[in-house]
């Protein structure tokens, strides 16, 4: 399964962009933030980390 982040700084701009491109990759699963770049704290962010679905593989 692949899952997508997407974010935007404010509430005027729109994810539609970045949820299409997502969903057009094959993400089944899209997680969102809305706010600032300068905020450290992300929800949607962080919920991917966590998800089991998110695994970072390295080549040796």
């Amino acid at each position: 399964m692949f899952i997508g982040y997407a974010r935007v700084s404010i509430a005027k701009q729109t994810l539609a962009l970045q949820e299409d491109a997502l969903q057009q990759l094959g993400c089944e699963k899209i997680f969102r933030d809305v706010m600032s770049g300068s905020t450290t704290e992300r929800p949607g962010l962080s919920e991917v980390l966590a998800n089991e679905a998110f695994s970072v593989r390295r080549s040796t």
